[in-house]
């Protein structure tokens, strides 16, 4: 049997100028969609400025890693609600993730503090989210205009949240160009990654910002059944006291049948 489709999304400060290699240092999930549900598998990985450093680095982002497996589909029309289970710290194999990349593979200095990093814990990680959309045509092109909002909640982060995009594609005979921007905001009450576990005892904490806010600019290409995207992403402070803002990228690869 085929599947419905297939998606990878990688998000790495990596594939940006300057290669911070910081707060969000990789993100990384595969969808399997099939029947209108899509299932997943991710990794998600937090690293502090100094990578050297072996002990808790104090005034930086704690180290921390989130493994988890999921669900995701419409509960009702344009109503999405993603499951995923899971484990985060040391339980959750980012460590030897990174250590494989940087001193295997050579991408980066050794990661010297996973040491550190808040006790496992399971993992309990609900999205849902409300969407509406607006198309226009214009003389050339098609513009969507996609506005979202909704809550997230578990012992992972607990937030409520807005965000608002426009896609302005170009069509010919099953080739598609287009661009992308947006912006988001979110309220968040806890963050794991910062404020630490919520059921264990924590080896090291910062304060979380209540409200961060994200803005995105993007460039794809569908051609038939595969498409291809790349994104630049722009986050206000997440923790009080945190050096300078955070960028990344995204990149996009999915594949309908």
């Amino acid at each position: 049997m085929i599947a419905d489709s297939f998606r990878l999304n990688f998000e790495n400060d990596f594939f940006i100028p300057g290669q911070l290699d910081r707060n969000l240092s990789d993100r990384v999930e595969l969808g399997y969609g099939r029947d209108g549900l899509e299932y997943l598998l991710g990794n998600e990985m937090y690293t502090p400025r100094d990578k050297r450093n072996p002990g808790i680095p104090e005034g930086d982002r704690p180290w921390d890693g989130y493994t988890y497996i999921g669900v995701s589909g419409e509960i009702a029309e344009n109503k999405d609600l993603t499951v995923r289970i899971g484990i985060l710290g040391d339980a959750s194999g980012t460590d030897s993730l990174q250590r494989f990349v940087h001193d295997t593979m050579g991408l980066g200095v050794h990661p010297a503090g996973w040491s550190t990093q808040n006790p496992s814990e399971p993992a309990l990680d609900v999205i849902y989210s409300h969407k509406f959309f607006n198309v226009s045509d214009y003389w050339i092109g098609q513009a969507k205009v996609t506005s979202e909002y909704g809550v997230r909640f578990g012992n992972v982060r607990i937030e409520s949240f807005v965000a608002a995009e426009i896609k302005r594609g170009f069509f010919h005979e099953g080739w598609e160009l287009y661009l992308r921007s947006g912006i988001d905001g979110h309220g968040v009450a806890y963050d794991t990654t910062l404020n630490g576990r919520m059921f264990r005892d924590n080896t090291y904490v910062v304060d979380r910002v209540p409200f961060v806010a994200s803005t995105f600019l993007g460039v794809g290409t569908r051609i038939h059944d595969w498409l291809i995207e790349y994104q630049y992403r722009y986050l206000t402070e997440e923790f009080k006291g945190q050096d300078g803002r955070h960028a990344y990228a995204q990149v996009l690869i999915s594949r309908n049948w």
